[in-house]
């Protein structure tokens, strides 16, 4: 009887713990919001300064092979101040911010990982590659909408999705454009969503 009771008081803690974890996720939003946005005018404005120089400095090595890692590694810089001063004025960090950070910075390290691949096999990027960026992007989304419990947040992977289909299918330059749209699009709509829904 004892250990019955023992096993039914460990469940209900194990709610309590999801549901704060759950309700803590909604709270952070507004922290959210920002990174999305971020990321939704960081990658197309780069899309659009690549297109524009790259027919005088495609031929650069240098330009060629470290444009897309500088933009990527400026974007995570500033996030990951923002996270640091966000996390000190918040004091504490509880469980659903740390998942949430380590959710996002596994996807960084993913995408650095597979453009190291391709860089060292293939010796520059292909739709394929574009591709695979939007496959990981819309996991992430899943798993971060359901984390925070919004539902059309965790429809936005099936963009990003599709945006993978349609990139797989095209050429370089047109699947470069097409994931600068999908990323204003899928990012920074979506952040400012988040971001008007806290301050509500």
């Amino acid at each position: 009887m004892t250990n019955t009771t023992n096993e039914q008081e460990r469940a209900l803690q194990d709610l309590e713990t999801i549901k704060s974890f759950l309700e803590e996720g909604q709270r952070n939003l507004s922290a959210s919001g920002f990174h999305f946005i971020l990321w939704g005018l960081l990658i197309p404005t780069a899309v659009a300064v690549y297109i524009a120089l790259g027919p005088r400095l495609g031929n650069v090595p240098l330009f060629a092979a470290g444009y897309w890692p500088s933009v990527c590694g400026l974007g995570a810089l500033i996030s990951i101040i923002a996270g640091i001063r966000d996390g000190k004025r918040e004091r504490t960090r509880g469980f659903a911010s740390r998942t949430h950070a380590l959710l996002w910075i596994g996807f960084f390290a993913a995408i650095a990982v597979t453009f190291a691949i391709q860089i060292a096999v293939v010796h520059d990027a292909t739709p394929s590659f574009l591709a695979h960026i939007a496959i990981l992007l819309g996991i992430a989304y899943w798993i971060h909408g359901s984390l925070i419990r919004l539902t059309w947040f965790t429809l936005v992977a099936l963009l990003w999705w599709i945006t993978a289909i349609v990139v797989a299918s095209m050429g370089l330059f047109a699947a470069t454009i097409t994931l600068g749209a999908a990323t204003f699009i899928c990012a920074f709509i979506p952040g400012v969503i988040l971001s008007f829904r806290k301050t509500r």
